[in-house]
């Protein structure tokens, strides 16, 4: 009796740290897999909350994108394709160009511009959209922003970068040698626009662009 209690004692001593050790790896491991498969659920509705189905027009690529409010929302892409959302749903407009459009921005509802291929600049004011003339450029145009209807940026192939003053688009004197992608102001004036190869203007209180 005396032995076997012994000899019980020797082995449970010995497998204790053991059988601890494999229930810790059991408990972490279901842990482990339920915190998984929580994930995966919270991953599938999110993607289910965010994604946009049943689209009544084709499956464009979209390019830009630009909101006055969580309401007034517009989209650019391919084959001149604008998108409005409403807040409940999204509405195609009739932009009259077939053109790849890149970029949109306004400053209010009302005052909406969109560039694209071919310099083209379209200009919407709440109701339709409609051509501004361009007579600088008939290359394409990637991005535009600006600070306010009178201060609009434009930027594109060949290093174009236009402004629009409220009444007229004038091509700016500093003229760089790359495409320029995308044109970013903010509200004290300074502009920033970047381009191929490496090429980032900035121009501090839009006194000088330099590379």
């Amino acid at each position: 009796m005396t032995t076997k209690s012994i000899n019980f004692f020797k082995i449970s001593k010995l497998n204790l740290p053991q059988i601890v050790f494999a229930w810790k790896r059991f408990f972490t491991l279901f842990f482990i897999f339920l915190l998984i498969a929580s994930c995966s659920d919270l991953r599938t509705n999110s993607d289910q909350a965010n994604t946009v189905t049943d689209f009544p027009w084709p499956r464009e690529a979209y390019y830009g994108v630009w909101g006055s409010s969580p309401n007034n929302v517009f989209v650019v892409g391919t084959n001149g394709t604008i998108l409005n959302y409403d807040g409940i749903e999204w509405i195609e407009m009739e932009s009259g160009i077939t053109h790849e459009i890149s970029s949109v921005w306004g400053s209010a509802s009302d005052n909406v511009y969109v560039v694209a291929e071919g310099g083209t600049i379209l200009h919407y004011n709440g109701s339709d959209w409609t051509p501004m003339e361009n007579p600088f450029s008939n290359a394409g145009l990637y991005g535009v922003w600006g600070t306010s209807s009178g201060d609009v940026y434009a930027a594109g192939v060949d290093g174009t970068i236009l402004r629009y003053d409220g009444e007229i688009w004038q091509q700016l004197d500093f003229v760089p040698n790359e495409n320029l992608f995308d044109v970013w102001v903010s509200d004290r004036d300074d502009m920033y626009i970047t381009g191929g190869f490496g090429t980032i203007l900035v121009d501090i209180h839009k006194n000088e662009l330099y590379n």
